[in-house]
C-alpha cells in the first residue's frame, strides 16, 4: 500500500461558492505527471496521524461510512478493508436506501408471467385522438398493477441485497451495517427533518446514529454531480456533509458533540483520472492483496453481477487500484 499527500504549494483557487476551495493543476496527459507535480509520498504512520489526529497508534479507532446504496463502496472499499484488517479500525456503514430499484427483468418475472408483462407494457400507453402518433397514459388500473409488481420485485431485491451487503462487508471486515431503508432512487425527498408527521427523514436519523456511534472519522460519498450523476449518490453526499456540520456547529436545535472528528469525501477512479476537478488531498495506491479483496467484495453482489462484469469490461482493473479522498471543511459556526 502506497500513500500520497497533496503538496502544500498546490494552488488554491476560490470558487463562487466561497467556502469550497478548488485545487487545480496544469492539464496533463498522464496521471503520472499529475502525481509528480502535486503529490508526495507519505509514511504509513504519518498518514494515520492525518486521518486520526487526536489518537495514538494503540487507541481504538472508529470510522462511520455513509452511502446511498450497499454497493457504493466501489470507490474506497480497498482502503476500508486495509483499515479494518491491519489497523484494527472499527467500521460502521450507514446505508441510506433499501436498494429496491436495483431489480432487473428477472425479478419482475418472479412476480408476473412474461406474457402479462408484455400486455401491461402494451396497455400502459394508448392512442389519445385521431392522430395515431399521439399516445397518452393508459387506464389507472394498468398503472396501479405495474406499480404493484415493481413494489413486489423491489421487496425481493431489497431482501437479497441485504444478504449480499453483509457477505461483501464480511470480506472487508466491517463491524456493523445499518440499513435505513429509505426509498431507492428517491433519497432526495427524504433529505431533512420529517417526511411526514410520523417518519423522521434520512438526515435526522443519521445525525442520531452518528452521535451515538461517536466516530473518530467519517467517510462520505462525493456530492459532485459532474463526477457522479446518480441523484441518490449526490443526496447521500449532502446528507453526510449535513450530519457532519450539525454535529460540530449547533444549529436547528442539534447540540454539537463533545469530541470533534474529521470527515473525508471519497473519490474513485472516475474523478482521480481527470485533473480538471479538485485534486484529492490524499491518494492511496492499493496493494495486490487489497485490490483483490476489493474486487471480491464487489462480486459478492451476485444480483448485480452483470453490472459489475460490464464495469470491469469498460474500465481496466488497474484503475480500481487508486483511491482518493479530500478533507471536508466546516462552514463558520455563525454568519453575521
Amino acid at each position: 500500500m502506497k500513500y500520497y499527500g497533496l503538496k502544500s504549494q498546490a494552488k488554491i483557487e476560490r470558487t463562487k461558492m466561497g467556502l469550497l476551495g478548488r485545487r487545480r493543476t496544469k492539464h496533463s496527459a498522464s496521471l503520472k505527471k499529475v502525481f509528480t507535480d502535486n503529490y508526495r509520498k507519505l509514511a504509513p504512520a504519518d498518514f494515520m496521524k492525518r486521518w486520526f489526529p487526536a489518537l495514538g497508534p494503540r487507541d481504538k479507532k472508529i470510522v462511520v461510512v455513509i452511502t446511498a446504496h450497499d454497493d457504493d463502496l466501489l470507490s474506497f472499499a480497498g482502503v476500508l478493508g486495509k483499515l479494518a484488517a491491519e489497523d484494527k479500525v472499527e467500521i460502521h456503514h450507514l446505508i441510506l436506501t433499501d436498494g429496491s430499484m436495483g431489480c432487473g427483468e428477472d425479478y419482475m418475472k418472479m412476480c408476473a408471467s412474461p406474457a402479462r408483462l408484455k400486455q401491461l407494457s402494451k396497455n400502459m400507453m394508448v392512442a389519445g385522438g385521431p392522430d395515431k402518433g399521439l399516445l397518452v397514459r393508459g387506464p389507472k388500473k394498468i398503472w396501479d398493477e405495474y406499480a404493484g409488481l415493481l413494489r413486489k420485485a423491489g421487496q425481493k431485491m431489497a431482501h437479497v441485497r441485504r444478504g449480499e451487503a453483509r457477505d461483501a462487508e464480511k470480506i472487508l471486515g466491517f463491524k456493523y451495517t445499518y440499513f435505513l431503508d429509505f426509498q431507492d432512487t428517491s433519497l432526495g425527498q427524504y433529505y431533512f427533518g420529517l417526511t411526514d408527521y410520523q417518519s423522521p427523514g434520512a438526515t435526522a436519523v443519521a445525525i442520531r446514529l452518528v452521535r451515538d456511534i461517536n466516530p473518530d472519522l467519517m467517510i462520505l460519498q462525493d456530492r459532485n454531480q459532474v463526477v457522479d450523476f446518480n441523484p441518490d449518490h449526490y443526496a447521500a453526499g449532502w446528507i453526510g456533509y449535513t450530519v457532519y456540520w450539525h454535529l460540530h456547529c449547533p444549529v436547528l436545535g442539534v447540540n454539537s458533540i463533545e469530541k470533534p472528528f474529521k470527515a473525508l469525501v471519497a473519490r474513485g477512479f472516475e474523478g482521480i483520472q481527470r485533473p480538471e476537478f479538485r485534486l484529492c488531498d490524499y491518494l492511496i495506491e492499493l496493494s495486490d492483496k487489497y485490490l483483490d479483496r476489493k474486487v471480491s467484495s464487489l462480486r459478492a453482489y451476485k444480483s448485480q453481477i452483470e453490472l459489475v462484469d460490464n464495469l470491469f469490461k469498460i474500465e481496466e482493473t488497474a484503475k480500481f487500484r487508486m483511491e482518493g479522498f479530500f478533507e471536508v471543511d466546516l462552514p463558520p459556526t455563525r454568519i453575521d
